[in-house]
């Protein structure tokens, strides 16, 4: 396998869940260049494994030998084994002329095929900015601190399971983040503090403003009663819609009701119209809504599921001619917010949204945003 400084980043930050500090790192490397050793450093210096180890060991075929010595600047131990100590380590990053280099994340499981890194990579590649964003995959609210405490560490993206777990860790709240009692972007501060946001309604609401009829009395149903419910629940209040909130458990449905100031339903076909619908529960639910409520007022359809593209509800609104919005769209879109937050610039969204979509149709059937 080559050596490449992202692959090994990504490796570092998808450890195993570790204890406090490591006793040591061993990198084993064969025929190697120059470039691919300083590579492989600067890995080892954006990622929160460089300050939680004792040293380095390095070794090597002994044809490479003593070219890491001398890249290394290591005078002293066997030609194809080198020991660094901690202190050393740091000199040879210096000595290699690694340039610091802001860290950001996406914090969930499972998010193995996720769009996020080639989304947010190919924005800061196009803004010109020295970033990298890297998925950090664990379910553990522990090692998710441990990466939000490095010094390289400036912002990430947040899914499930963490979207509250992340809540105790900022240090102050958005409106938004507040309100729907949830996260899933973290800024970094200049000051160095964690301010707590959420886009997944600027998602949302992106998507269905486009698309909305221009006349008062709007109705919206939100199906489900989980996180991105508590976003899309937000979102119809933002834009004026009566909220009407469906799931299968009732009383889920009556606490987001209430939370939100909407309607719990029990039976969809007590709705005698409705405008707009925003899914949020898995695709695997399979759910469709009556097929009288979507031939009678084919309302504008929004699934946040977004693998397979095409989920059930969206067959079904698409066949009966009503406006639809598949969730990779809702991903790119909370996404670019994520961006302008990150940089305080506007993302080059042309080249984004090609990117992304042909990551989304080349990759694997399910992941996590």
């Amino acid at each position: 396998e080559s050596v490449t400084g992202n692959a090994v980043l990504e490796k570092l930050l998808n450890l195993p869940d570790l204890p406090v500090e490591v006793i040591g790192l061993k990198l084993a490397l064969e025929e190697i260049s120059i470039s691919e050793v300083n590579s492989v450093f600067h890995a080892i210096h954006e990622s929160k494994v460089q300050e939680r180890f004792t040293g380095i060991i390095v070794e090597s075929s002994s044809g490479s030998g003593s070219k890491l010595c001398n890249t290394l600047g290591v005078l002293t131990g066997p030609s194809c084994l080198i020991e660094l100590t901690k202190s050393e380590t740091h000199e040879t990053y210096e000595r290699l002329g690694i340039e610091r280099k802001d860290l950001y994340c996406l914090f969930g499981k499972p998010i193995q095929l996720s769009p996020s890194p080639t989304m947010h990579n190919t924005g800061f590649k196009e803004l010109g900015l020295n970033r990298f964003y890297s998925i950090c995959e664990s379910s553990s609210p522990l090692k998710m601190e441990s990466v939000l405490r490095s010094h390289r560490f400036k912002g990430a993206s947040v899914t499930i399971p963490h979207k509250e777990n992340v809540l105790p860790l900022m240090d102050t709240l958005t409106d938004a983040a507040t309100k729907i009692g949830a996260v899933n972007t973290v800024v970094r501060q200049t000051d160095g503090s964690y301010l707590g946001d959420n886009t997944d309604w600027i998602g949302i609401r992106n998507l269905l403003q486009s698309a909305l009829p221009k006349k008062e009395g709007l109705k919206g149903l939100v199906v489900g009663a989980g996180g991105t419910a508590f976003a899309a629940s937000y979102c119809i209040k933002f834009l004026g819609i009566d909220l009407f909130i469906y799931n299968r458990t009732l009383e889920k449905a009556k606490k987001v009701a209430d939370r939100f100031g909407g309607t719990a339903v029990e039976d969809l076909k007590s709705l005698d119209h409705v405008d707009v619908v925003v899914g949020t529960v898995p695709a695997s639910a399979g759910f469709q809504l009556p097929d009288t409520l979507v031939s009678k007022c084919k309302p504008i359809v929004l699934d946040a599921a977004y693998r397979p593209r095409n989920t059930k509800l969206i067959l079904q609104a698409s066949a009966a001619g009503c406006t639809t919005f598949v969730g990779v769209q809702m991903l790119v879109e909370q996404g670019l917010a994520q961006l302008e937050r990150w940089t305080g610039q506007t993302p080059p969204r042309e080249v984004i949204e090609k990117n992304v979509y042909d990551y989304y149709e080349k990759s694997g059937p399910s992941a996590s945003k």
